[in-house]
């Protein structure tokens, strides 16, 4: 398959707007294409004169999201769906736990975090069981979006962050699973090889006309 030239692919193409907080930040810089985003080198230098936490942390949540999708690089932040989900109780208040900016949701753009709370209210709503049952942050975005495509560019983001997470956790599980067989193959492997010295012990002696 021929390699996709990430330097004629434009940001606006992927979902990039003016509803980002970075926006302008990127404008002054030229940054128009994925290839210019993947350019650590050249975004660092961005990153050294951008001042505003929340606006490098909305910018590394949007590279994040775009390694993901053209470098099929996992999420550094997919571990926040590890948290508990009542940590999205505060997320309008400004005193929540989880960086959702760092995870590429804009907090200049207040449709996002509202609709992050809301979507949270919608969950509890539906999970009565909430004070007995730990739920996580995963188990939002899932009861969010499911197996559906996503519809907005916020449903897009909630998937990406998503997907990345259980691609993730199978990984994981999968090397569990890969170790627990080596084990007990490791195990097998020394019980046969205890059977095939007390064999050969046993050849040896009837060859030597020993009574076994």
């Amino acid at each position: 398959m021929e390699e996709m030239d990430l330097t004629k692919v434009q940001l606006a193409d992927v979902g990039f707007n003016s509803k980002w907080s970075f926006y302008n930040k990127f404008l002054q810089y030229g940054i128009t294409t994925v290839a210019q985003v993947l350019d650590d080198d050249f975004i660092n230098e961005v990153m050294e004169h951008t001042k505003k936490q929340t606006i490098r942390d909305e910018m590394r949540g949007f590279i994040d999201m775009i390694k993901y999708e053209f470098l099929d690089k996992p999420l550094t932040t997919d571990i926040y769906l590890e948290e508990p989900a009542k940590s999205m109780e505060n997320i309008i208040k400004g005193d929540c736990s989880i960086n959702f900016s760092r995870m590429g949701f804009i907090e200049g753009y207040p449709y996002e975090f509202r609709s992050l709370y809301f979507l949270y209210k919608k969950f509890k709503a539906a999970h009565l069981d909430m004070d007995e049952k730990e739920y996580k942050v995963a188990d939002v975005f899932h009861f969010a979006v499911g197996n559906r495509i996503p519809t907005s560019d916020f449903e897009r983001k909630i998937k990406i962050c998503l997907d990345s997470y259980n691609r993730s956790k199978d990984h994981n599980i999968s090397l569990d699973i890969l170790k627990q067989d080596l084990s007990a193959l490791q195990e097998e492997r020394n019980q046969l090889e205890e059977k095939i010295k007390k064999l050969e012990e046993k050849i040896a002696n009837l060859s030597k006309g020993k009574n076994i």
